[in-house]
């Protein structure tokens, strides 16, 4: 699965269940409870399920919505077994998390998409454009290509990366391409960039796209 961007912390603190009233956890573990008073599966690991369900309660919107998205892209569990786990959930956890789609395909991507929504951006993601194949996002004007830890490195990544960066160059359009580093490690001058980015291209990309649409 896509897991998040953690710092040097959050990469050794483990998350455990301790049953309501016992004695503290050891030092690098963050104590989770459930709904009722004991473990709910047999195994002392948890399945997925009931993982993502503790992960709801504990992450952050963005993070939590990353990780559902991940088990669906990849297949681990169906739309309808996500939104059952949505639905279990309590109000303010879903409203933290939002509504999720199932276009992204790695976890900046998702990243990228909800930040971009939030400030009311209309957001298609997989655009297919002739010549160039589908495209990761489409707004404002811009077409951008969001990589994810693993999904662009690479001699041969590169190489298909620069092919459709001339497919696209003769429609006149330019891909806005966000590294994983980019959109983790200095996120806001990358959505400083983003926005400046739109603001000065996006009216010229949406007349191309129209009349590449339109052909």
């Amino acid at each position: 699965m896509w897991t998040p961007y953690r710092d040097e912390e959050e990469r050794h603190t483990l998350h455990v269940y301790r049953p309501n009233g016992s004695t503290a956890a050891p030092g690098r573990m963050l104590t989770h409870s459930s709904r009722g008073r004991s473990w709910t599966e047999p195994d002392a690991v948890a399945s997925l399920p009931l993982a993502l369900e503790h992960a709801m309660r504990c992450l952050s919107g963005e993070r939590a919505a990353i990780l559902l998205e991940s088990a669906m892209a990849r297949r681990l569990m169906v739309p309808a077994e996500v939104q059952r786990l949505l639905d279990d959930a309590p109000a303010a956890v879903r409203s933290r998390i939002g509504s999720l789609s199932t276009a992204s395909d790695s976890g900046s991507e998702t990243r990228v998409v909800r930040w971009l929504r939030r400030r009311g951006f209309q957001v298609e993601q997989q655009v297919f454009v002739d010549g160039a194949g589908y495209v990761d996002l489409y707004v404002g004007g811009v077409l951008m290509e969001i990589d994810g830890r693993d999904g662009h490195s690479g001699p041969d990544a590169f190489a298909k990366d620069r092919r459709r960066d001339l497919r696209t160059g003769r429609h006149g359009l330019q891909i806005l391409r966000l590294s994983y580093e980019q959109v983790w490690l200095t996120w806001e001058d990358t959505q400083d960039a983003v926005l400046e980015t739109i603001a000065e291209v996006g009216a010229f990309g949406r007349r191309k796209m129209e009349r590449l649409l339109a052909s």
